[in-house]
């Protein structure tokens, strides 16, 4: 929480191949496994190179989104 900031901000920029999302009602363990079939399914010679924007990791949990939806970082996923 010292740097107020979301995981993925922390990362190099890269474009995400697939956006999803994680159900706070789901452990954490089945959704990673989840996403690592689905990335295996999908991309099956360089499944570990895909990129997933996860809104729990890509979402800055310590500052609310207030106002503008359109800059929201979910609407600048999609775009």
């Amino acid at each position: 929480a010292a740097l107020s900031c979301s995981y993925a901000d922390l990362l190099p920029p890269k474009t995400p191949t697939v956006f999803t999302s994680h159900n706070w009602k789901t452990e954490f363990r089945y959704f990673f496994r989840s996403v690592l079939e689905h990335a295996k399914e999908t991309f099956p010679n360089n499944y570990w190179d895909a990129t997933y924007w996860i809104c729990s990791f890509a979402v800055n949990q310590h500052m609310p989104v207030i106002g503008d939806m359109d800059s929201s970082p979910f609407n600048e996923a999609l775009s």
